[in-house]
């Protein structure tokens, strides 16, 4: 299962994120290419989950201290 590309990007995407990212490049099934291309995209996506959460922690806070 970890040589599956699906498996492999369905875990980045839904479960680990950049975290995941050294599992990509085990990974033989991808080219050097798609490779770097996925371990950007995945630390963007990443990068953007970060921020929504950062903002809806601060829209919280601002709520509740009035």
């Amino acid at each position: 299962m970890i040589q599956s590309r699906g498996a492999v990007l369905a875990i980045l995407f839904l479960v680990m994120g950049a975290l995941g990212i050294p599992l990509l490049w085990m990974n033989k099934a991808f080219s050097n290419a798609e490779r770097w291309f996925w371990a950007v995209v995945v630390t963007l996506y990443t990068a953007l989950l970060i921020y929504i959460a950062w903002r809806i922690c601060m829209w919280s806070y601002h709520q509740i201290i009035g």
